[in-house]
């Protein structure tokens, strides 16, 4: 219930941030990757959806992942916030919440992946980012194991 309201929460803060400063706001789109190999493949893939405002950026990213060994499907949601340190560093936390398999059930997981990664201005608009994260609520019902490595492209409009 806790993790409900702090999501709440948070969801309002973008909101309200977004909103008020909508003429120097950049909407930002794009999608990332995880891919990895621990006693089986693991796939991960989202798109990717938010406001970058100054040196911050705010978002969703709906998410599918599958791990071959335990075999399990998942689809949730992640709310992400990054920061720019320089050009091309950024620290970044997120709060997802994965729908995963449970023996013949599902259930709701919650994660809170918080890192660090490196961001590449390919062209005008166009973004490469690499992203290092660690699951601090990590349960052996999620799908990702630790350390979690994404790469993506990112468009700013």
């Amino acid at each position: 219930m806790k993790q409900k309201k702090y999501l709440l929460v948070y969801l309002l803060a973008v909101l309200m941030f977004t909103f008020f400063n909508k003429s120097e706001a950049q909407v930002v789109t794009g999608g990332a990757v995880s891919f990895d190999y621990d006693d089986g493949y693991f796939f991960d893939a989202n798109p990717t959806f938010g406001y970058r405002y100054s040196i911050i950026e705010s978002g969703i990213a709906p998410f599918v992942s599958y791990r071959e060994n335990p075999e399990k499907l998942a689809y949730g949601l992640r709310v992400y916030a990054l920061a720019e340190m320089t050009d091309n560093i950024f620290v970044q936390a997120e709060f997802q919440a994965a729908n995963v398999e449970k023996g013949k059930s599902r259930i709701w997981q919650m994660g809170m992946p918080v890192g660090a990664g490196y961001q590449h201005n390919v062209t005008g608009n166009t973004w490469v980012r690499a992203t290092f994260l660690y699951d601090v609520f990590h349960d052996d019902n999620s799908p990702q194991r630790n350390p979690i490595i994404r790469l993506g492209m990112f468009y700013r409009l």
